[in-house]
């Protein structure tokens, strides 16, 4: 392999996928406009690629949009499982060298069991959360420079909820001090194991049942 090659899978987990996904031809060839669309509203530089934080970004509105049945949201949620396989397969080192950790055909039959276990149970939840919340609350837009809203978000096993602010960063004022995000925690309590973010996500909470 050359160091050309090498160089182009460094990067953590979620630059790695988000740099696979960008190189998938689609049978609905908008998905790339959507992806790159994604990428210039987190990037701080369209000549640089995302760092870490701003991959993490991308991956949580690209799932939000996969969820949301938006045109082509099968086939990028497909797409999206399908690089979170080959991240089982392709590892990295300390010394950036590529690492193939070839499995079975049972191991691998059990990986997409267990992952399209997890993703159903994960579509579950969020579909449970819009449901409590819709009714009560804004629920953001990110179509729109003025959606701002309560965002709920797939994230590993469990699904987030969050403000994001859209374009008006004054919005966020609403969730803390306006008493939204107190009242999302006394709604979705009843149905759900509510807890803090663990990722660093300022105010976020993370839903399990």
């Amino acid at each position: 392999m050359t160091e050309t090659s090498t160089a182009s899978l460094a990067g953590s987990p979620k630059q790695l996928a988000l740099r696979l996904l960008r190189r998938r031809a689609f049978t609905a060839g908008y998905l790339t406009q959507v992806i790159d669309l994604a990428v210039r509203e987190v990037a701080r530089s369209q000549f640089d690629e995302p760092d870490e934080r701003e991959a993490a970004q991308v991956h949580r509105r690209l799932t939000r949009y996969a969820a949301n049945g938006h045109p082509g949201s099968a086939e990028l949620a497909r797409a999206m499982l399908d690089v979170k396989h080959a991240l089982v397969v392709l590892a990295q080192n300390e010394e950036t060298s590529i690492v193939y950790r070839p499995v079975s055909a049972v191991q691998a039959k059990a990986l997409r069991q267990a992952a399209r276990s997890a993703k159903e149970e994960a579509i579950r939840l969020y579909e449970g959360a819009v449901e409590v919340l819709r009714p009560h609350v804004r629920m953001a837009d990110w179509s729109k420079d003025d959606g701002y809203g309560v965002a709920v978000d797939v994230v590993r096993d469990g699904v987030s909820v969050q403000w994001w602010p859209a374009a008006l960063p004054e919005s966020r004022a609403l969730w803390e001090q306006g008493g939204i995000r107190q009242l999302c925690v006394s709604l979705l309590a009843s149905r759900f194991t509510v807890s803090e973010a663990d990722d660093g996500a300022p105010h976020a909470m993370m839903l399990r049942l």
